[in-house]
């Protein structure tokens, strides 16, 4: 039996609670793509073009596509089981040594519906039960309260702070560590120590280092794409852009 993740990648369809679906992109799911591009935030913390035009929201499509088939990653569109449109997007990074990485972000027209939490809890249910990981992460900004609630709904434990975890709006900002293990619940809470005074982080305990392992560096063409407004809404998770 051929394991699934092992390249190329097929994305498969997950059922996500009694409204939504998880499954591959495709060209008809451009609006989305058009609509996440004029976000505050979503074009920061992954690659959706900041200025849409078709042929850059072709070419996200095809990203994704070219990340299933060499095994970097499984992207989902999250679609409404009935319903005109997709509202959001998720993805799911094996890191190798039994773990993986999970994001997602939903377009500003259908926050509040619950289709994040369904989307992390059908990934979640598929990453545990389905491929069998030991552990699956998930880092969200401090600030982010929305995500911060979905990641504890789903039953993610917070493991702790990661200063400077991730490239985000061009500087390193913090993130918080949550973790969901296949027996039950995360890593007992710890936190990375920081002279914030002083701006200098410790190695602190095993988990900075450990999730600092969890990041891959961030393509220097991706940073060099400049923008200047300052990203703040909410219902975003910010582990992204080396998913999509």
């Amino acid at each position: 039996m051929t394991s699934a993740l092992v390249p190329p990648f097929v994305v498969p369809t997950l059922p996500a609670g009694d409204a939504f679906t998880l499954r591959a992109w495709s060209l008809e799911d451009l609006p989305l793509i058009r609509e996440a591009s004029a976000d505050p935030y979503i074009p920061w913390i992954t690659t959706v073009p900041s200025v849409y035009s078709a042929a850059a929201g072709v070419e996200f499509v095809e990203r994704q596509w070219r990340r299933a088939v060499g095994g970097e990653s499984f992207s989902f569109v999250i679609a409404r089981d009935r319903g005109p449109r997709p509202v959001g997007a998720a993805s799911f990074r094996p890191l190798g040594e039994g773990r993986a990485s999970l994001g997602y972000w939903v377009a500003a027209s259908a926050r509040g519906q619950g289709a994040a939490l369904d989307a992390l809890r059908a990934m979640t249910t598929w990453g545990l039960r389905t491929l069998r990981l030991p552990r699956l992460e998930l880092l969200v900004e401090p600030w982010n309260t929305a995500s911060l609630r979905t990641a504890e709904r789903a039953g993610f434990q917070r493991e702790g702070l990661l200063p400077g975890g991730r490239w985000i709006a061009g500087e390193p900002r913090d993130v918080v560590v949550y973790a969901r293990l296949r027996g039950g619940g995360g890593a007992p809470p710890q936190q990375c120590p920081r002279d914030h005074r002083q701006g200098r982080q410790a190695e602190g305990p095993g988990l900075c280092r450990d999730a600092a392992q969890s990041f891959r560096a961030l393509d220097v063409e991706d940073h060099a794409r400049g923008r200047d407004r300052e990203p703040f809404p909410a219902a975003v998770q910010t582990d992204q852009r080396d998913h999509q």
